[in-house]
């Protein structure tokens, strides 16, 4: 038969019979069909088409089924029925209709750069389109998963992959990545994707006049669990793949804590009743943090400064114009209330209520109530029964003016709580450097680190 063969297709259900389209021809129909269990050259059906067959595709419902594109229609045949379509749709996406064997009433077709999807329940329009760059080349859907769509478009070093899935009534269209072993810069030929492996494509390209063949993994989501025995199980396509905890960590499971997050509708409500929502755990201490101060920002907005400014903000403000108070004093106050320091008195007293007797007394000492932070440790010194605390509180009181750099650095090697030991080396640091390591001692909060830097900075760079 002396005419150019556009497409060659068997059918899913019937593998005997093999579908030809060819390109225009007076005299023969351009729809050829041959059953390959008979004893004969000749095809056995000849479809009522003389225009040229532009792609073909059987249906995967039913073995006598095929649609037919032609120049400016796409047409449904049943060999049944005679070789007469039974159905026509005049339409431009008449190239490469190809359907998916996983979903077998979706399909696809092309048009310079776009994709028709079509449902084939109701095919009189396509119920979405996917538009390319560049002209496209080439459509395929994956032979073992569905909702997957390969496209090829001209002079590309890539084959997308979108995956196709129906949310609440409407057609979602993701792209895949994937993996690729070879120079982005030369441009695929052709591409088919493998015949069982669903993550995997085959791709043809030109290197210096050789045709080479890739293999490209396509990249996928594998839905995750957690057995009743603290076994994690992974879904690979049709596997699943089971690793075994060697260690349980005592904390509660991240999902678990989302979700008894969401009950309490954590996040929606104020940043006050979120922090309250928070344990005082090492992990949820910074978030926790978070909320408060948003909560104190919100409480204490102030008109020279942007709203939930940070340190660094407040700090980098320029003074507004005309403005005859000392700025960095404004600036140094509004950080002190931000991290709770401005009423120092108030908070060191409710910290003392709360036993944590080394920063109420810290705090304190940075604000000059030498006389306060001598009484709080006096107070611990009886409630806890420490000698450290009374060692301390003698050393402060009979060395008001300070001790030598020498004599410091013996007292500080025998102190082990990081507050005390900022408080004694703010007591004998005249020039408020010479300890920096102490003040910036990450087990001190960042909030009193911040003040404690307010505190010991001079006035010109605040």
């Amino acid at each position: 038969m002396a005419k150019k063969c556009n497409q060659i297709e068997w059918s899913p259900k019937n593998q005997s019979y093999l579908g030809l389209g060819f390109e225009q021809n007076d005299n023969c129909s351009s729809v050829c069909i041959w059953d390959l269990s008979q004893p004969n050259n000749n095809p056995s059906r000849q479809l009522n088409e003389t225009g040229s067959c532009l792609s073909l595709a059987w249906s995967y419902e039913t073995s006598d089924c095929l649609f037919a594109s032609f120049e400016n229609r796409l047409s449904l045949f049943d060999l049944r029925a005679g070789g007469d379509p039974i159905e026509s749709l005049k339409t431009d996406y008449i190239y490469g209709f190809c359907i998916d064997p996983k979903g077998i009433f979706k399909a696809a077709s092309f048009y310079q750069n776009q994709i028709a999807l079509w449902d084939l329940r109701d095919y009189k329009e396509p119920v979405d389109f996917i538009e390319e760059s560049r002209p496209i080349k080439s459509i395929q859907f994956c032979p073992s998963r569905t909702n997957r769509l390969a496209v090829l478009t001209e002079n590309s070093p890539n084959v997308n992959v979108f995956r196709l899935e129906e949310r609440e009534d409407k057609l979602i269209k993701e792209k895949i990545q994937y993996y690729k072993y070879y120079k982005s810069s030369f441009v695929i030929n052709s591409f088919s994707w493998h015949s069982k492996d669903s993550n995997r494509l085959m791709a043809t390209f030109t290197d210096l006049n050789t045709l080479k063949l890739v293999d490209l993994v396509v990249a996928d989501y594998s839905p995750i669990g957690i057995s009743f025995n603290e076994n994690l199980n992974i879904a690979l396509n049709d596997k699943v793949c089971t690793v075994q905890s060697q260690e349980i960590d005592d904390e509660i499971d991240i999902g678990e804590k989302m979700r008894q997050r969401a009950k309490n509708s954590y996040g929606i409500k104020s940043f006050k009743e979120n922090a309250n929502l928070l344990s005082d755990n090492k992990s949820e201490l910074e978030i926790k943090f978070l909320w408060k101060w948003l909560e104190i920002s919100k409480a204490n907005e102030h008109t020279y400064f942007e709203k939930f400014s940070g340190v660094k903000s407040i700090l980098a403000t320029q003074p507004p114009e005309n403005l005859t108070d000392d700025f960095n004093k404004i600036k140094r106050e509004y950080i002190f209330k931000l991290c709770g320091w401005f009423n120092w008195s108030e908070t060191v007293t409710k910290l003392e209520s709360q036993g944590e007797y080394e920063r109420a007394a810290c705090i304190a000492m940075f604000n000059n109530g030498f006389e306060r932070a001598i009484e709080i440790l006096k107070n611990a010194s009886k409630q806890t029964n420490s000698n450290e605390y009374l060692a301390l509180t003698l050393s402060l009181m009979i060395n008001r003016k300070g001790l030598s750099n020498k004599e410091s650095v013996r007292v500080l090697d025998k102190i082990s709580n990081p507050y005390l030991k900022a408080l004694f080396a703010y007591q004998n640091d005249s020039d408020y450097n010479y300890y920096y390591s102490i003040y910036n001692d990450q087990s001190i909060k960042l909030q009193d680190r911040v003040c404690m830097a307010m505190s010991i900075l001079s006035n010109e760079v605040k």
